[in-house]
């Protein structure tokens, strides 16, 4: 292939350019293509192959032409690379992509251009976590990373506004492309630009379409991004071990106080060099200001040393990819293979001994790591400024001592984060950090969503740190140290649970596992992965074997598979399969028990229920097994019923049609359709409706089964094209309270089980008692196989005793109510959590540590005060109906 200068040049270069802006984009360059993981990735290379590299990484929504201007001045020293990063530019679109994804892209594209040795990355804003994620995943593969403006410990700029409404969504398609060059915008915007800039810019953003003019990035990327870019970009800032740079805008979003902040982050080894007059975009501004500063770095980085930065011990690239560490399995020497059961082969653990803490009856214990008790430290470093009796905030937040409202005059909280920091200082080769957004973050979920009464019950309550292992051999390191200072622990996924078990009430260390990703075994049957693992990486797994998850929640796209085990009860799939409590819906488990000397154990088929819904109360989850169903290409279908309890009937019928491919159902009211703003074109005023989620073959007999009960079908399209993008399970379960608390801001939600025989009329005859405004969405499924339909009733939780008063009148119908406006596990949650459970947690964590506070009494403590939530009336579910010998007994 030869560099060559584009053919319409004298149209991309406006005529008041200036002969600097001219020259760059007359510069010769390569126009190539490298396929990786299944997608062509299109990128821009100038100068000689076999060159020194430079690799250029542009923005969320941006492609590789904004760099042009600047790359170029690099193309007679340096072989220069400008990548379009999937779902960007010119290359391929993906169902769901991942900074790990775009990381490979960005090593792929360096290695097919013929790079000498390892480039310096330079990435702008999104591009900017992109390269900070590819130096920690792929250390071996990047000499440098310099980043642009990229707020790594703020909010995602690009992902807000797409969530928002404000920007990224389903693309318009313009007439003619000045009209579509005219609507060319930023995000997020600045005041300032240089007009040739964008000009050139803007020309390269759009391209010929069915019906006109259209945006080159695909659409749904933000929406099928998984998770918040800059959450999942946190945890690799502390592990780059090359040399790195930050420009931060005068103008931009990198305060000087998050530029302080990564500079911590980065052992205060990496400058940070403000860029004057610049905006966000600095290329679009003040590109030659850029090209200055990209310039002396690279010239200083040249002659200089390098100041050595400490490692976090571990391989974050075996991590993310694929085989976890040694550890002794039953006798296995190091390198040898045991079969998980599933039959997949995976690769052995070695070294260790046995361990001589007793196991639980019935569980195959596997070992210890191969390390030597280390002896206490005496005491701690006082934490600065404070001392016993001073004022802290509920709970703590940091070990330096953050200071508010809450008197500690026993001397609790200041002995607590003074073993918090023992710990830190003991374990300082790994991340623990107690910077506050993150652990703010760290700490909450959505439970805010259910009413006021979770939110006086923790509200305020947060960690003292939060610690992010690169693997399980750094688990059970932290483990053991916080077992040896008797620091509270709490393990955390992604914390999409609604249900506030997850917050730390006791404060300590928030164990982040979002770094334990990656596909250990996958085949036609089942699936087994790290715990950190993304639901959407393990179908993307499962897909060249024609399979999937059975079930996964509505937050599937952010949710992480222990975070599912631990958190979750049901979702999308419970249908046809069944809630993760019915037998063989999760396989198998691998848990790090809470003590001075861990032990790891593996949970097999009814075992790990005794892990499931707990919370992480009985252990750290680090590898979880799934069984695998077929795949279809789902489709999104509403049909629309003149009443809800037809709709009601329709779930009913579709949850018993065992020949039809179905994986989800909601039945909602009249009221629930109006909040599911984006789809009401599709929602007849005043009318009920169902989402279903059926297989393309299966679409035919759904809509003979709705007609039988009044109803027709308003929307039938491929999965994830509805409106906006969003894939119709992200309307229901969850999801549904989600869109109504949008309009409904004093929601509280009462969540329950309606019982068998005639549900429709059951709840009929609820709503009719309760009075007042409600709003119902419904999800069918089974549970132990009997149709179960599960309401979630939203009602108005400002009003006192609303809450109350539902609740009774529902368990007056026989309905199985849970509580999910109290902290504690009980009776009366979704899952008991009985005696069982409480002996396997006693022996697992027997000093109590592992996510405190959350288990409820079994019998009231004489004097304690009685919480509302706790004076709800609930009898709770199992998940189960009795059999047919004792039909309407429960269990």
């Amino acid at each position: 292939m030869v560099a060559r200068v584009p053919a319409d040049l004298d149209d991309l270069i406006a005529p008041d350019a200036p002969g600097w802006f001219r020259r760059a984009l007359q510069t010769p360059f390569f126009d190539q293509r490298v396929e990786v993981n299944g997608a062509q990735v299109h990128y821009l290379a100038w100068g000689e192959p076999g060159r020194r590299g430079l690799v250029f990484v542009h923005g969320g929504a941006a492609h590789a032409h904004w760099w042009t201007h600047v790359a170029a001045w690099y193309a007679r020293q340096y072989r220069v690379v400008a990548i379009d990063l999937s779902g960007h530019g010119d290359s391929d679109h993906r169902a769901s992509y991942s900074l790990e994804q775009w990381a490979d892209e960005v090593v792929a594209v360096a290695g097919d251009a013929e790079i000498d040795g390892t480039p310096v990355v330079i990435g702008h804003s999104m591009g900017g976590m992109v390269s900070i994620a590819t130096a920690a995943i792929h250390p071996d593969d990047v000499a440098g990373v310099i980043v642009l403006d990229s707020p790594v410990i703020e909010v995602d700029q690009e992902v807000g506004a797409a969530q928002a409404g404000q920007a990224f969504g389903v693309p318009r398609v313009y007439p003619t492309r000045d009209e579509a060059l005219a609507r060319f915008r930023t995000v997020p915007p600045q005041k300032h630009y240089l007009d040739y800039v964008m000009h050139h810019v803007a020309r390269r953003s759009v391209h010929e379409v069915e019906g006109g003019w259209s945006w080159k990035f695909d659409h749904n990327l933000f929406n099928a991004f998984t998770g918040h870019i800059r959450n999942v970009a946190v945890p690799y800032l502390p592990l780059v071990r090359c040399r790195f740079a930050l420009l931060r805008a005068e103008h931009g979003l990198v305060t000087p106080d998050i530029g302080e902040s990564m500079y911590q982050a980065l052992g205060r080894t990496a400058p940070v060099v403000e860029l004057p007059m610049a905006g966000h975009h600095g290329m679009l501004d003040e590109p030659l200001v850029l090209t200055t500063a990209i310039r002396t770095l690279l010239a200083d980085w040249d002659h200089s040393t390098p100041q050595r930065r400490w490692r976090a011990s571990g391989s974050l690239a075996r991590c993310a990819r694929s085989v976890p560490p040694s550890f002794l399995v039953d006798g296995l020497t190091p390198g040898a293979s045991r079969n998980d059961g599933g039959g997949a082969a995976v690769v052995g653990r070695g070294g260790g001994s046995a361990s001589s803490a007793p196991t639980p009856p019935g569980l195959a214990s596997l070992g210890t790591p191969n390390h030597q008790p280390r002896p206490r430290p005496r005491g701690g470093r006082l934490v600065r400024g404070c001392h016993v009796g001073a004022t802290w905030r509920k709970h703590g937040v940091g070990v330096l001592g953050r200071m508010a409202d809450t008197p500690d005059p026993s001397g609790a909280v200041a002995a607590r984060l003074a073993n918090v920091e023992a710990v830190r200082r003991e374990l300082a080769h790994l991340t623990i950090t107690d910077d506050a957004e993150l652990v703010r973050r760290r700490s909450t979920d959505r439970s805010a969503m259910l009413g006021p009464l979770m939110a006086s019950e923790v509200g305020g309550s947060l960690a003292d740190a939060v610690a992010i292992p690169a693997d399980e051999a750094q688990v059970i390191e932290l483990v053991a140290a916080c077992a040896r200072h008797r620091v509270p622990i709490v393990p955390r996924g992604a914390g999409t649970s609604n249900f506030g078990q997850s917050i730390p009430l006791e404060g300590g260390i928030v164990l982040d596992l979002s770094l334990l990703r990656g596909i250990i075994s996958v085949d036609q049957e089942h699936v087994r992965a790290l715990a950190g693992t993304l639901l959407p990486d393990i179908d993307e797994a499962a897909a060249p074997f024609g399979r999937e998850l059975r079930i996964h929640p509505s937050s599937k796209r952010m949710s992480t598979a222990a975070g599912f085990v631990i958190g979750g009860h049901g979702g999308v799939g419970s249908i046809r399969h069944g809630g993760l409590a019915d037998l063989g819906n999760v396989q198998g488990l691998r848990v790090v028990t809470i003590e001075e000397q861990p032990r790891v154990l593996e949970l097999r088929g009814e075992q790990t229920g005794l892990v499931q819904f707990s919370f992480g109360m009985t252990g750290v989850v680090t590898e979880v097994e799934f069984p695998l169903a077929p795949s279809h290409a789902w489709r999104d279908v509403m049909v629309s019923f003149e009443t809800l309890a037809d709709a009601m009937r329709f779930g009913g019928d579709v949850t018993l049609a065992d020949g039809l491919d179905v994986k989800n159902c909601m039945p909602m009211d009249p009221g629930m359709a109006t909040y599911l703003t984006p789809l009401q074109e599709f929602l007849p005023l005043g009318r009920a409706a169902a989402f279903v989620m059926v297989a393309p073959h299966s679409v035919e007999g759904l809509t003979d089964l709705a007609a039988r009960r009044g109803g027709f079908v308003t929307l039938d399209v491929p999965m994830g094209e509805t409106p906006r993008g969003f894939p119709g399970y992200e309307y229901t379960w969850g999801h549904a309270m989600w869109w109504l608390r949008k309009g409904q801001p004093n929601l509280a939600e009462v969540l329950f089980l309606l019982p068998p025989g005639d549900p429709a009329g059951t709840l009929d005859e609820l709503l009719r008692r309760v009075g007042g405004e409600t709003w119902v969405s419904s999800t069918c499924q089974r549970f132990a196989g009997r149709p179960s339909p599960q309401v979630a009733l939203g009602i108005d939780g400002s009003i006192p005793g609303r809450i109350v008063a539902v609740s009774e009148a529902a368990e007056a119908l026989d309905c199985l109510v849970v509580n999910i406006h109290q902290a504690k596990l009980g009776a009366s949650s979704i899952r008991d959590f009985g005696p069982e459970q409480r002996a396997f947690k006693a022996a697992v964590d027997p000093l109590g540590i592992c996510n405190p506070g959350h288990l409820a009494d079994e019998e009231l403590v004489p004097g304690e005060a009685v919480t509302e939530s706790a004076k709800l009336v609930a009898s709770g579910w199992s998940s189960r109906w009795a059999d047919d010998a004792a039909a309407g007994q429960r269990r």
